[in-house]
């Protein structure tokens, strides 16, 4: 079961604690603050646990602000000490968004992330091992979020 949960006018996020999976999507203009923000919230939610894999839809995000910026939401990463393992699979389909997204990936140094970026939802959800027969499910838990935000705009 997902429990949508809009954190700004842009972005939203579920948890499926049953498939130990994070669901994010960005919509719209994003500064490194905003993101920190959204994440920090996402951080407090009670079923949030960092080893959980994590799916970011930012193909409707544009960021906004200069690459060395990054270095920032490694840092908010780099605060969380139980990270033993997680895997982060980023959903682009810009340029910019494949540049920050594997930018992110060279500057998060030490941190126990494989991050993969990727241009489909079949692929993401392979990366993050999800099982062919739930997959249905989770790219509908997707949409929906994504509706969501597109109501709330």
């Amino acid at each position: 079961m997902c429990n949508y949960k809009v954190t700004s006018l842009q972005s939203g996020y579920c948890i499926l604690e049953d498939k130990s999976l994070i669901l994010e999507c960005y919509k719209g203009e994003f500064t490194v603050d905003e993101l920190i923000a959204i994440k920090k919230r996402i951080k407090q939610d009670s079923d949030y646990d960092p080893n959980f894999n994590v799916i970011q839809d930012i193909s409707e995000a544009i960021f906004q602000f200069p690459f060395n910026e990054l270095n920032r939401l490694i840092e908010l990463s780099s605060e969380e000490q139980n990270i033993i393992h997680r895997r982060s699979c980023m959903l682009t389909t810009t340029p910019n968004q494949v540049v920050m997204s594997l930018g992110y990936d060279m500057l998060k140094k030490d941190l126990p992330v494989y991050i993969h970026v990727c241009s489909t939802l079949e692929e993401a959800l392979h990366v993050v091992g999800v099982k062919k027969m739930e997959r249905p499910l989770i790219q509908q838990y997707l949409n929906t979020l994504k509706s969501q935000l597109t109501k709330a705009n």
